[in-house]
Formats: C-alpha cells, structure tokens, sequence
C-alpha cells in the first residue's frame, strides 16, 4: 500500500521539482537555491517561502530552531496555520516533496537550510500536505527522514511545517 500511495504521490510531481541539496558539493547548490530572511527560505527554484521551524519551534537569531516540534491533528495543523498570520498554510504534497531529495542520506532534506530535521526517531518526521488522497478522507504526508510519502487519516498527529506564496 505504502508503494501505491508512494507511486501515485510521485506523478502528482512535475519534473524538477524533487532535488534539494544536501551535502558536499550539494551543500553549495542549497545555498544559491535557498534565500535566508531569519526564520524563513526562500526557494529560488519554486517562488515558495518557507518556515525554518517545523509548528512549536521558534527561530532564535544565531541559535536556530529552540523549543519542541508539535505533532497535531489534521485539523489542529489547519488551525495553527491560520494562526501563524497572512499566506501562511500547510503546503500541498508537490510543495512538501520539493524539499525531499532521495540521493542525501537520512534525512532527506537539507538540514543547513532546516536545521531542526535531526530526527531523534521515526515518529517525528512525517509532516501534514494539505493534499486529500481521493474519497478515501485521508491526507498525504511526506516523512522528511525517509522521502516516503504515505496517507493517514486527519486525526492521527504529524509533524507541520509552513509555507506560503512569495507573490
């Protein structure tokens, strides 16, 4: 089933939208693809800005992301998007995948550009899409250790990390 959701994720992605850099000569693409304005990216590559900190963690000037990740419902991830001020949202399943880059060792994503992704365990890096997986009342996330994407229902509790629009 994980395979299928997987599958079915990945050609919902345009081309080229699934590199992030990583590590080594990577590391130097991260830095020309990612604009730092304190607490936010801006990804030159999507036009998408988004937070460093995954919800519950601030951005601390020279110290990075303090406090404790939050996992939420579905539901519970919505509303602390709304929270969060103007443009703010849980990003689509295309948006969150862009960030995935499979050839980086775990986890799969940049951790200079976000550096609270040190998983301690699995159980933190899944993170909400606002993407609904057919008429089955499930929703996308995408683990950020891994790159896998998978569906869960909207009240198991994930991890959410924001986006919003530059324009």
């Amino acid at each position: 089933m994980r395979l299928l959701l997987l599958a079915l994720a990945l050609n919902l992605l345009p081309n080229g939208l699934m590199a992030a850099a990583c590590q080594g000569e990577a590391a130097n693409v991260a830095s020309r693809r990612f604009i730092f304005t304190q607490g936010e990216a801006y990804d030159t590559r999507t036009g998408l800005i988004w937070r460093r900190c995954s919800v519950g963690m601030t951005w601390t000037r020279g110290g990075g992301c303090t406090g404790e990740r939050a996992s939420m419902s579905f539901t519970e991830a919505l509303k602390a998007a709304g929270n969060a001020g103007p443009g703010w949202r849980i990003p689509s399943i295309k948006e969150l995948y862009s960030l995935v880059d499979t050839a980086c060792g775990a986890p799969h994503v940049d951790v200079r550009t976000f550096p609270d992704l040190r998983f301690k365990d699995e159980d933190e890096s899944a993170y909400w899409t606002s993407s609904a997986l057919g008429l089955a009342g499930l929703i996308y996330y995408v683990d950020l250790r891994t790159g896998d994407a998978d569906a869960h229902s909207p009240g198991f509790a994930l991890a959410v990390r924001l986006v919003r629009s530059a324009r």
